[in-house]
C-alpha cells in the first residue's frame, strides 16, 4: 500500500474523493445554461409513450341520437397514439376566435382501437359550454384538433378492484363503461361486468344495440336498461335502487363504478350506505358540481406566469380557469374537475371556494389550488406553477 491509495486496485484515493464534490460543483456552476436533447433510445421511447402534443384528424362524426355525437379521431403524424385503459379520458384543445380552450372527454372506443390508431369520444350538447357547442355543431371530417395523453383513474385495475363489478350509469356516464364492456368482449380485460343503465325515456339510450350485442356474445357482460319515466317491455322500471343492485351484488367480492348525472351520483351515495362498503370498493367518475349562483359578482384576478403579470376579471359563478380561458390566456390543463393537478397554482392573496377538492396534503399546506375547480370569493392573486 502506498499512502492512502490501495495499490492492488488503484481506484481509491482519499484526498481525491474529498475534493470530488467541490470540483463537481465548480464544473456545474461554470457551465453554460443550455438545454440538450440527446439522442438516447430512452428519450425516444419516453416521447413515444408520453408525447407532449398530438395533432389528431377528425375522421368521422357520428350522430348517436338527438343529444349525443361521436367524433372519431386518428393521428396524422408519425407518432402513434398513446395506449389507454378502458374508462380513461383525453383532453381536446381547440381554437375559437383566436383563443385556445381545453375540455376533457371520456373515450368511448376500446383500447384495441387505440392500438390501431383511433380514438373515439362521445358527448352531449346539453350543457351551456361554448367549446362543447362548437365541437357538437361545427367540427367536421378533416378538421384538426390537439389531443392530450389519456388520463384518469376511472378504469378497472385487478390489483385494486374485485372480479365482480357493478356499473351504475346514466346520461354520458355510459361512455367510459361502454369502453370497458368492449375491452372485456375483446379479451383485453378479464372480469365480470353488470351494467345498470338508467334513463328517463327509451330514446335517450346510446350504444343500445351495440351493448345488447355484447350482452348476447359475452358471458362476462350483462346489461340492464332502466326507465324512470316510462314502462316498456324489456326494461326495468324506476331507479337503480338497492333492491335491483343486490341481485348482482356479491358481498366482499364486488366493486362499484358509478358515472352519470350529478343527481344519480348523490342518490347512489346515499343508497349504497347500507352496504357499509369501504371507499376503495366504490369508484366515481370525477365531475365538477354544477354552480347554482344567480347573483354574479365580478372580482379582479392578478395572474403571474413566469415573468409575466396579467390583470383580468373573474366571476363568482365561473371557475378561475374559465376566467383565464375567456381572457385569451392558455395555461396547461387537462381534467377540468380538480383531479389531475395539471393546472396547480399558488394562491398568494384572496379568498376562494374549492369544489371537488382533490388536492394533496402538501398542496393544502402550501396554499396551492387547482383553478379548474376553484371559484373566487374576493380579488385574488395566483402564481401558475
Amino acid at each position: 500500500m502506498k499512502g492512502n491509495e490501495i495499490e492492488s486496485l488503484k481506484i481509491f484515493n482519499e484526498k481525491k474523493i474529498k475534493k470530488l464534490a467541490t470540483e463537481r460543483n465548480r464544473w456545474l456552476y461554470n457551465g453554460e445554461d443550455i438545454v440538450t436533447d440527446l439522442d438516447y433510445k430512452t428519450n425516444d421511447l419516453a416521447k413515444k409513450m408520453n408525447p407532449v402534443k398530438i395533432i389528431a384528424l377528425v375522421k368521422e362524426v357520428i350522430e348517436e341520437n338527438d343529444k349525443f355525437k361521436t367524433i372519431v379521431l386518428n393521428n396524422i403524424k408519425e407518432l402513434e397514439l398513446p395506449n389507454f385503459r378502458a374508462g380513461q379520458k383525453i383532453a381536446l384543445t381547440i381554437t375559437i376566435d383566436d383563443k385556445e380552450y381545453t375540455r376533457p372527454f371520456s373515450l368511448s372506443s376500446s383500447p384495441n382501437r387505440g392500438l390501431n390508431g383511433e380514438y373515439a369520444i362521445t358527448f352531449s350538447n346539453t350543457e351551456e359550454d361554448m367549446v362543447v357547442d362548437y365541437l357538437y355543431n361545427y367540427v367536421q371530417e378533416g378538421d384538426k384538433v390537439l389531443v392530450s395523453n389519456p388520463f384518469g383513474e376511472f378504469y378497472y385495475e385487478p390489483l385494486r378492484d374485485e372480479k365482480n363489478v357493478i356499473a351504475i350509469v346514466s346520461s354520458d356516464g355510459i361512455v367510459p363503461i361502454y369502453s370497458m364492456a368492449q375491452s372485456i368482449a375483446e379479451g383485453t380485460d378479464d372480469y365480470k361486468l353488470t351494467i345498470l343503465y338508467s334513463e328517463k325515456n327509451e330514446k335517450n339510450f346510446i350504444f343500445k344495440n351495440k351493448l345488447l350485442e355484447i350482452n348476447e356474445t359475452s358471458n362476462k357482460v350483462k346489461v340492464l336498461f332502466i326507465l324512470s319515466e316510462e314502462k316498456k317491455e324489456g326494461y326495468l322500471s324506476g331507479f337503480a335502487s338497492l333492491d335491483k343492485i343486490k341481485k348482482y351484488y356479491d358481498e366482499g367480492n364486488t366493486s362499484f363504478f358509478i358515472a352519470g348525472s350529478e343527481g344519480l351520483l348523490k342518490y347512489l351515495d346515499n343508497e349504497l350506505k347500507s352496504l357499509k362498503l369501504p371507499k376503495k370498493f366504490i369508484r366515481y367518475d370525477n365531475f365538477l358540481p354544477r354552480c347554482n349562483i344567480k347573483k354574479v359578482v365580478i372580482y379582479k384576478l392578478s395572474l403571474f406566469i413566469g415573468s409575466e403579470k396579467y390583470e383580468l376579471p373573474c366571476y363568482n359563478n365561473k371557475t378561475i380557469m374559465r376566467a383565464i380561458e375567456e381572457s385569451g390566456i392558455h395555461i396547461p390543463i387537462m381534467c377540468q374537475n380538480g383531479s389531475c393537478g395539471f393546472c396547480r397554482s399558488e394562491l398568494i392573496k384572496g379568498d376562494v371556494k374549492i369544489v371537488n377538492d382533490k388536492r394533496t396534503m402538501a398542496e393544502k399546506n402550501y396554499n396551492f389550488i387547482h383553478p379548474c375547480s376553484t371559484y373566487p370569493k374576493s380579488d385574488i392573486e395566483i402564481i401558475v406553477r
